[in-house]
């Protein structure tokens, strides 16, 4: 599993004080479980089944609290490199985003299996590049050598329990 990002929550956010990683195989890259099954969606908007976030896929994508967190030292396969947030209220599917409020997140509807209501954690534009360290073996689904795509480079809205109910209680939609 490779280190993607992790981050603080900003207090702006209904989650603050909470940390948001995530990790992903850069071989299996497709993302599956929860809502997706092969890409396609098996769980309409409304109620997630219980458990959504051990239906499977080759990723890893949790809040964890501050006492919560291990750190977790990227592989080397990324370079390290700051993330800098501003704020930008308007939704425009072309910038990486923490919190926020996208159309989607209403129309979708999710609700936890717990019950709460999904809030949005993050938006990762397509084709969001994340580059390799030096020496990595290029990610197989991408038609550069020299960065990683997340989830095949589609636009995610990544929803998380308003609860958290647990780390692991997130979903990721894409955004056509």
């Amino acid at each position: 599993m490779t280190l993607f990002f992790q981050l603080d929550l900003p207090e702006s956010h209904p989650l603050a004080t909470r940390h948001f990683v995530v990790f992903a195989c850069a071989e299996h890259d497709d993302i599956w479980g929860g809502i997706y099954n092969n890409a396609a969606i098996v769980h309409p908007p409304g109620q997630l089944p219980a458990e959504y976030w051990a239906l499977g896929g080759h990723y890893h994508l949790a809040t964890y609290a501050g006492d919560e967190l291990v750190p977790a030292p990227s592989q080397g396969r990324l370079r390290a490199r700051p993330v800098t947030l501003q704020p930008d209220e308007a939704p425009k599917k072309k910038l990486f985003r923490i919190g926020g409020k996208a159309p989607y997140v209403d129309k979708l509807g999710y609700v936890c299996a717990c019950g709460k209501p999904m809030v949005q954690l993050a938006e990762v534009p397509d084709d969001q590049e994340f580059e390799l360290a030096p020496d990595q073996k290029p990610q197989a689904n991408t038609t550069s050598d020299k960065v990683d795509l997340l989830f095949l480079g589609n636009y995610l809205l990544v929803m998380s329990c308003s609860a958290p109910c647990r780390p692991e209680a997130i979903v990721v939609y894409m955004v056509n």
